[in-house]
Protein backbone atom coordinates (compact mmCIF):
# COMPACT_ATOMS: atom_id res chain seq x y z
CA UNK A 1 0.00 0.00 0.00
CA UNK A 2 1.75 3.37 -1.32
CA UNK A 3 0.70 6.33 -0.79
CA UNK A 4 -2.92 5.58 -0.12
CA UNK A 5 -4.10 4.92 2.88
CA UNK A 6 -4.98 8.86 3.88
CA UNK A 7 -7.33 8.26 0.75
CA UNK A 8 -9.82 5.38 1.79
CA UNK A 9 -13.23 5.93 2.71
CA UNK A 10 -11.94 3.81 6.08
CA UNK A 11 -8.34 3.14 7.13
CA UNK A 12 -9.18 0.35 9.91
CA UNK A 13 -11.37 -1.58 7.01
CA UNK A 14 -8.67 -1.31 3.80
CA UNK A 15 -6.04 -2.41 6.93
CA UNK A 16 -8.66 -5.62 7.46
CA UNK A 17 -8.99 -6.56 4.19
CA UNK A 18 -5.01 -6.47 3.93
CA UNK A 19 -4.57 -8.38 6.68
CA UNK A 20 -7.67 -10.91 5.73
CA UNK A 21 -5.99 -11.73 1.77
CA UNK A 22 -2.74 -12.29 3.42
CA UNK A 23 -1.56 -15.85 3.88
CA UNK A 24 0.36 -17.08 7.01
CA UNK A 25 3.42 -14.92 6.91
CA UNK A 26 2.65 -13.00 4.00
CA UNK A 27 4.05 -9.60 4.75
CA UNK A 28 2.22 -5.68 4.55
CA UNK A 29 4.31 -3.53 3.54
CA UNK A 30 2.53 0.46 4.02
CA UNK A 31 4.23 3.85 2.64
CA UNK A 32 2.01 6.34 4.07
CA UNK A 33 1.42 9.47 5.96
CA UNK A 34 0.69 9.57 9.75
CA UNK A 35 0.31 12.39 12.06
CA UNK A 36 3.74 12.57 12.57
CA UNK A 37 4.43 13.25 9.47
CA UNK A 38 1.91 15.79 8.50
CA UNK A 39 3.36 17.52 11.61
CA UNK A 40 6.31 18.12 9.27
CA UNK A 41 4.83 20.13 6.66
CA UNK A 42 5.59 23.75 6.78
CA UNK A 43 2.98 24.75 4.71
CA UNK A 44 0.29 23.74 7.28
CA UNK A 45 1.27 26.87 9.21
CA UNK A 46 0.00 28.86 6.26
CA UNK A 47 -2.97 26.80 6.18
CA UNK A 48 -3.73 26.23 9.61
CA UNK A 49 -7.62 25.48 9.08
CA UNK A 50 -6.22 22.32 6.65
CA UNK A 51 -5.22 21.01 10.57
CA UNK A 52 -8.40 19.19 11.69
CA UNK A 53 -8.60 17.36 8.27
CA UNK A 54 -4.96 16.83 8.05
CA UNK A 55 -5.04 15.05 11.72
CA UNK A 56 -8.40 13.03 11.03
CA UNK A 57 -7.09 11.23 7.40
CA UNK A 58 -3.61 11.17 9.14
CA UNK A 59 -3.91 9.16 12.24
CA UNK A 60 -0.41 8.85 14.53
CA UNK A 61 1.80 5.95 14.18
CA UNK A 62 0.35 4.03 17.51
CA UNK A 63 -3.52 3.82 15.46
CA UNK A 64 -1.72 1.76 12.81
CA UNK A 65 0.75 -0.63 15.54
CA UNK A 66 -2.56 -0.83 17.14
CA UNK A 67 -4.17 -2.38 14.67
CA UNK A 68 -1.78 -4.29 13.24
CA UNK A 69 0.87 -5.81 16.07
CA UNK A 70 4.18 -6.47 16.34
CA UNK A 71 4.66 -4.49 13.11
CA UNK A 72 7.95 -2.16 12.68
CA UNK A 73 8.18 1.32 11.14
CA UNK A 74 10.30 3.98 10.01
CA UNK A 75 10.43 7.71 9.49
CA UNK A 76 11.68 8.28 5.80
CA UNK A 77 12.68 11.72 5.05
CA UNK A 78 12.58 12.73 1.53
CA UNK A 79 16.34 13.65 -0.12
CA UNK A 80 14.87 14.40 -3.51
CA UNK A 81 11.52 15.50 -4.55
CA UNK A 82 11.01 12.48 -7.12
CA UNK A 83 7.78 10.82 -5.45
CA UNK A 84 6.06 14.44 -6.03
CA UNK A 85 3.99 14.26 -2.72
CA UNK A 86 3.92 17.60 -0.53
CA UNK A 87 6.39 16.60 2.11
CA UNK A 88 8.78 15.34 -0.91
CA UNK A 89 8.23 18.88 -2.50
CA UNK A 90 8.57 20.54 0.89
CA UNK A 91 12.40 20.54 0.58
CA UNK A 92 11.83 23.24 -2.34
CA UNK A 93 9.22 26.05 -1.44
CA UNK A 94 8.92 26.96 -5.26
CA UNK A 95 8.33 23.37 -5.88
CA UNK A 96 5.05 23.51 -3.25
CA UNK A 97 3.76 26.43 -4.83
CA UNK A 98 3.91 25.13 -8.50
CA UNK A 99 2.33 22.24 -6.97
CA UNK A 100 -0.69 24.62 -5.07
CA UNK A 101 -1.17 26.63 -8.00
CA UNK A 102 -2.28 22.81 -10.21
CA UNK A 103 -3.65 21.16 -7.64
CA UNK A 104 -1.02 18.42 -8.15
CA UNK A 105 -0.85 16.86 -4.54
CA UNK A 106 -3.64 15.24 -2.53
CA UNK A 107 -3.60 18.16 -0.47
CA UNK A 108 -3.53 21.12 -2.82
CA UNK A 109 -6.01 19.36 -4.68
CA UNK A 110 -8.56 18.77 -1.26
CA UNK A 111 -7.76 22.69 -0.97
CA UNK A 112 -8.54 23.90 -3.96
CA UNK A 113 -12.35 22.19 -3.79
CA UNK A 114 -13.14 22.32 -0.28
CA UNK A 115 -11.59 25.56 1.44
CA UNK A 116 -10.90 28.21 -0.90
CA UNK A 117 -12.48 30.61 1.34
CA UNK A 118 -9.38 29.90 4.03
CA UNK A 119 -7.05 29.40 1.20
CA UNK A 120 -6.71 33.00 0.52
CA UNK A 121 -5.10 34.08 3.76
CA UNK A 122 -2.72 31.14 2.85
CA UNK A 123 -1.70 32.34 -0.23
CA UNK A 124 -1.08 36.23 1.01
CA UNK A 125 1.03 34.68 3.51
CA UNK A 126 3.22 32.39 0.86
CA UNK A 127 3.25 35.51 -1.51
CA UNK A 128 4.92 37.48 1.13
CA UNK A 129 7.25 35.14 2.02
CA UNK A 130 8.39 32.70 -0.38
CA UNK A 131 9.70 34.76 -3.19
CA UNK A 132 12.36 36.49 -0.36
CA UNK A 133 13.59 33.31 0.99
CA UNK A 134 11.88 33.28 4.01
CA UNK A 135 9.96 29.78 3.86
CA UNK A 136 11.32 27.03 5.59
CA UNK A 137 12.99 24.96 3.06
CA UNK A 138 13.11 20.96 4.84
CA UNK A 139 11.52 17.56 3.58
CA UNK A 140 8.72 16.07 5.42
CA UNK A 141 8.26 12.63 6.16
CA UNK A 142 7.19 9.73 5.55
CA UNK A 143 6.27 6.18 7.54
CA UNK A 144 7.23 2.91 6.14
CA UNK A 145 5.42 0.32 8.07
CA UNK A 146 6.01 -3.83 7.76
CA UNK A 147 3.35 -6.12 9.13
CA UNK A 148 3.76 -10.15 8.75
CA UNK A 149 0.54 -11.77 9.39
CA UNK A 150 1.22 -14.76 11.80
Amino acid sequence: MISMLHHAGGREAALAEAQRVLRPRGRLVLKGYTGEDAATLWILDYFPSSRTWMEADHPPRAALLEQLPAAWFFALEFRDSADASLAALSADPAQVIRAAERGDTGYFERMHRDIRRSSGRGWSGCAETLPHGRAPSHPGTATVLSWTKP
